[in-house]
């Protein structure tokens, strides 16, 4: 049997048990699990209560599989013989566990082996007994119990630790355990706490004196602790931006900068990551409860919203600026729709209650009550002449909102109905029951047609395809099925998906469907083959919601995980992921213009997101080829390119379409690198011809022969009077700039020079070499200064920050280290690039570092502490360069492909003060500006800082609005 916790039945006697209890969870639960087993081992029961136990008074020994399985080779044998071994069973409740095949033969197991013993529900996420099996948290073993006459339904009673402290949790379940009465078992323990209580209150009188004495120490020690505590708090933040969550990285962010904000500077660098990892919506579409249902008109101009705070709200879509609350319902706002001419909108509630407004004025036209029950979805016809909704009680209603009449399809005997669709045609309706049967209904007359036959299990959802003909359902047995609208027939299984179908969407032109599921998946399948195209993979819990956009190029998926992911239809390919929203996504639609995507979820915000977000703002293609080098101008929008099949770019980055292009047929060029007064450029390249350029007319001023072989780098003096030149023979030149004539040269590598780069004040010059080595030069003399050793291949790349603090070596070995300019010792590596690294700058202020890999990305850097800010993904080769803007907000990349990419990067560059505000508003929100209960639980170093879960991480940004105060659910 499963126990209501206040149930006072007599316990088992404990005999030759090991186990007080077994302790039961997905591993998606872990730290719950962990937590609720040190809750019950560490649980006292109070000396006068009466019941034997021994001289510490604790429950006794809780098996938990993870402790007690550590080193077992025979995981089935030792989970079977601990249940067998146990007085009683905890299950660990959540839509995660209600979807555990592991926890649902442990319940089965020990229901069959111990049919007397009692098993207790702690209910930490979803629903019991609910409707949508997506949030059900009650395991289906534990559901039913096991007699001689087969299985019966019970309804499980369980604590809900959400509702409930951890004092009353463990008393709940020690009561039942013991068999004891709960509410006895409760004031005594609230008897006891209370005499602790006024212990402790008597002993920290007594401790005053010394904490006196011992301020002096802890002022001493003040500035070193808050130092501490900001290094923990920014660690957590890189943690979590790590693993993926956004919004908790933010929040650890924002709460070490409030708890110490003398430490700034260790936040900026993790909050401008996260601002930048996170796509960016317009400001969140606000309720006071959780969002039911989000939807654009069909002209783009406005979207409309519904919630749990019995409203429904109309805002224009694109600025997202609310235009109108729409007050009346008395109820849950559960539904809408706008009408096909965008002139009316209905919007339904809890009650049965459906209310048509006039959308322009928002005013209320008329008001009807098809239903006593809830209406979970509602519809309009195509040609806006009638509404169907579905309701809680499985009724299917079809209603005239000229004259309110109302028909009702009745669900078959005992049925439930998951979803209902009308055909574009209006001609038909077809059901999703939970026998696993789509019924087909004749729209005039409403008498059954057909009777889909075929699945295995309930059929969650069903959708006709655009041109009324065919039909798709998505069902619990973990298929999808297409089929002929007219007379039944199955025409395409859809078989492929591990777990339960949530729901299957024909694409705009009929020809794909997408199908969403509990794998963590969705799939895009071929309509007319039924073959799978491509397997959408990304999010980390269950898919609820995938559809098209209306131009068919474009899927968007929506999960419990929180986000929701764009991917292209043709490759299959994921090109956004929309982060920002702190709890299950209720939807996820595209714009009619396919520019912009709407999200809603139970954290009570919908939003607003351009599509698609990337950060390229533009990109320009050689017509020759690889693309070798990219220089920016210090001063100003000049570009500077060079091709492998020589041809030499020069453009503006306001007006890119105008770049000029050069082709002196002097074979490839590797190096072009413009003078510090942007009135000259210099190029050279595999013939070992150096040129120096004109900016004004593009014209070569003098053209020298350098030597043998190839010229590798090739950069001016900080005077611009020398150019200093890197050659395959391992000899660096200088060169007068005006004339060409050799001023100097030297040799010191062993090894091809690929790279050379001036200290800003041109005391010393940097070489990086195929030796593996990079060697600092007094540039005066030509004399070798240090050697910078330790790189596994050779040095493609060499900078010097703009302070001069600071040498820079990109290697092929996929390092890049960054050296002390003053001792040559080095300072940190920078590691995560998946090839060689060809080239790598500083940023004009010398905070960042960014790099140019062979694994076809550029990452951006912290220079500070080599933190990895941001990996810039997009090219389909090799990144040879890349560089910074003047004011490096922008990022450009020159690639293998032929194209130079220019990337927006500028949040990683703001001020604290604009992140701050930016991550309050767009990325957190108003409902994520706060730790959960449960997160302050599960890290004892922010239990310690921040324990009140009410605290406003947000309190103390300026201009960031206080946190709402409207009523939750």
């Amino acid at each position: 049997m499963v126990a209501a916790m206040t149930d006072s039945a007599p316990a088992p006697p404990a005999g030759p048990s090991r186990y007080r209890a077994f302790l039961s969870y997905s591993w998606q639960d872990k730290v719950w699990g962990n937590r609720l087993h040190r809750w019950l081992e560490h649980y006292q029961i109070p000396p006068d209560v009466p019941v034997e136990l021994g001289p510490t008074r604790r429950l006794g020994k809780v098996f938990r599989d993870d402790e007690d399985m550590a080193a077992a080779g025979d995981i089935g044998s030792i989970v079977r013989n601990a249940l067998n071994a146990s007085d009683h069973m905890v299950v660990v409740c959540s839509p995660r566990s209600a979807q555990s095949k592991w926890v649902q033969s442990e319940i089965e197991h020990f229901k069959h082996a111990n049919p007397d013993r009692q098993i207790f529900a702690v209910i930490i996420d979803g629903e019991p007994n609910a409707r949508d099996p997506s949030k059900e948290c009650f395991p289906p073993a534990l559901r039913v119990t096991y007699g001689e006459d087969g299985t019966m339904p019970i309804e499980p009673v369980g604590v809900d630790v959400r509702r409930d402290s951890r004092d009353r949790v463990c008393a709940r379940l020690a009561a039942g355990m013991l068999g004891i009465d709960f509410d006895d078992l409760w004031q005594r323990d609230r008897r006891r706490a209370e005499q602790q209580s006024r212990l402790r209150t008597i002993s920290l009188s007594s401790l005053t004196a010394l904490f006196a004495v011992l301020t002096v120490i802890a002022v001493i020690n003040a500035n070193r602790a808050h130092l501490a505590l900001s290094r923990f708090f920014a660690e957590r933040a890189w943690q979590q931006l790590q693993m993926g969550d956004p919004l908790a990285a933010a929040r650890y962010a924002l709460a070490g900068q409030q708890l110490a904000p003398q430490n700034e500077r260790l936040y900026l660098g993790a909050l401008g990551a996260i601002s930048h990892a996170s796509a960016q919506s317009l400001p969140p579409l606000a309720h006071d409860a959780a969002i039911t249902s989000a939807y654009f008109s069909s002209d783009g101009a406005r979207a409309v919203t519904t919630g749990r705070d019995r409203v429904a709200r109309i805002w224009d879509a694109h600025t997202g600026r609310l235009l109108a609350t729409l007050q009346g319902h008395e109820a849950d706002v559960t539904s809408s729709a706008f009408s096909p001419d965008n002139r009316r909108l209905i919007t339904a509630d809890a009650t049965g209650h459906i209310k048509l407004w006039n959308a322009q004025d928002a005013t209320q036209i008329k008001s009807f009550q098809p239903s006593q029950a809830e209406i979970v979805s509602l519809a309009l016809f195509r040609n806006g002449t009638r509404i169907l909704s579905l309701d809680t009680n499985s009724n299917v209603h079809i209603i005239d909102p000229a004259t309110a009449e109302v028909w009702t399809i009745a669900p078959p005997p005992s049925q439930i109905i998951w979803s209902v669709a009308a055909s574009p045609d209006g001609q038909r309706i077809v059901t999703a029951a939970e026998d696993g049967i789509a019924r087909l209904y004749n729209a005039n007359t409403r008498s059954e047609i057909d009777q889909l036959l075929g699945h295995q299990d309930a059929i969650l959802s069903v959708a006709f395809s655009p041109d009324s003909t065919r039909i798709v359902t998505a069902s619990a047995d973990g298929s999808a099925i297409i089929w002929n609208a007219a007379n039944g027939t199955q025409i395409h299984p859809l078989i492929g998906h591990d777990l339960e179908v949530y729901t299957a969407v024909f694409s705009p032109d009929g020809q794909q469907v997408v199908t969403a599921s509990v794998d963590l998946t969705a799939k895009i399948w071929n309509a007319r083959t039924g073959a799978e195209i491509h397997t959408l993979s990304g999010h980390t819990n269950f898919v609820t919601r995938a559809s098209f956009s209306p131009d068919g190029r474009a899927v968007v998926t929506a999960s419990k995980d929180g986000s929701a992911r764009a991917w292209d239809v043709d490759t299959g390919a994921q090109f956004n992921v929309l982060r920002g929203h702190a709890e299950e996504l209720t939807q996820a639609v595209f714009h009619p213009d396919n520019t912009m995507v709407l999200t809603a979820s139970t954290d009570g915000t919908a939003r607003l997101w351009p599509v698609p977000q990337n950060r390229l703002l533009s990109a320009l293609a050689s017509e020759s080829g690889a693309i070798s080098s990219i220089e920016v101008a210090l001063e100003g929008p000049k570009v500077l390119a060079s091709t492998e099949q020589g041809e030499i770019m020069v453009w503006d980055r306001q007006a890119p379409a105008e770049v000029r292009r050069l082709n002196p047929g002097q074979g490839p060029v590797r190096t072009a690198t413009f003078a510090h007064n942007g009135q000259r450029f210099v190029t050279g390249g595999d013939n070992a011809i150096l040129q120096v350029w004109d900016l004004q007319t593009t014209a070569p001023m003098f053209t020298v022969d350098d030597g043998e072989g190839k010229i590798f780098a090739a950069v001016f003096s900080p005077d611009d009077r020398f150019v200093v030149t890197a050659t395959n023979s391992g000899m660096i030149h200088l060169r007068d700039a005006e004339t060409g004539a050799l001023a100097r040269a030297w040799q010191g590598h062993d090894a091809i020079v690929r790279s050379v780069a001036y200290a800003p004040n041109g005391a010393f010059i940097v070489s990086g070499s195929e030796d593996m080595t990079a060697k600092v030069w007094i540039t005066a003399t030509g004399e070798e200064l240090a050697t910078l050793q330790g790189h596994q291949l050779g040095v493609g790349g060499v900078a010097v920050s703009r302070d001069q603090r600071t040498i820079l070596t990109a290697s092929d070995d996929g390092t890049v280290r960054l050296w002390d300019a003053q001792t040559f010792e080095l300072r940190t590596t920078l590691e995560g690039h998946g090839g060689g690294v060809y080239s790598a700058v500083f940023s004009p202020d010398g905070h960042r570092v960014a790099t140019a890999s062979d694994d076809r990305t550029a990452r951006i850097w912290d220079a500070a502490d080599g933190r990895q800010l941001a990996v810039i993904e997009g090219h389909d080769g090799a990144v040879f360069g890349v560089a910074f803007s003047a004011d490096a907000e922008q990022l450009l990349t020159a690639s293998d492909d032929g194209f130079v990419r220019v990337w927006d990067v500028s949040r990683l560059t703001h001020p604290w003060r604009a992140l701050a505000l930016e991550a309050c508003l767009n990325v957190l929100g108003n409902r994520a500006r706060r730790f959960s209960q449960a997160e302050i639980a599960s890290d004892a170093l922010l239990g310690s800082e921040w324990e009140d879960p009410n605290r406003d991480v947000c309190a103390r940004v300026p201009d960031a609005p206080p946190l709402s105060t409207g009523r939750r659910r």
